[in-house]
């Protein structure tokens, strides 16, 4: 049984440097490519957050002016009250 574990090792073709190469070659490239999608993702996240945080600065600058209309609103109508309470 030895002898045939022997024989199968033989058996197995030799790896070539040249092949270990082009072998990283392909990792590198696909990792390379990985990473360039990693990238793009990053920056589609970043522009996404920038947008994100002008709608959230417009958000506050419109609720500051309802804040302001409504009071304003409340005023004329206290306003109105005591005019008819007169």
């Amino acid at each position: 049984m030895a002898k045939k574990k022997e024989k199968e090792e033989e058996k197995q073709p030799e790896i070539t440097s040249e092949q270990i190469i082009e072998s990283m070659k392909g990792d590198y490239t696909n990792l390379l490519t990985y990473a360039q999608s990693l990238e793009k993702t990053v920056q589609d996240l970043r522009q996404k957050i920038e947008v994100y945080e002008a709608m959230q600065t417009q958000l506050l600058g419109d609720k500051r002016e309802l804040k302001s209309y409504i009071s304003s609103l409340e005023n004329t109508l206290n306003q109105a009250r005591q005019s008819t309470q007169s």
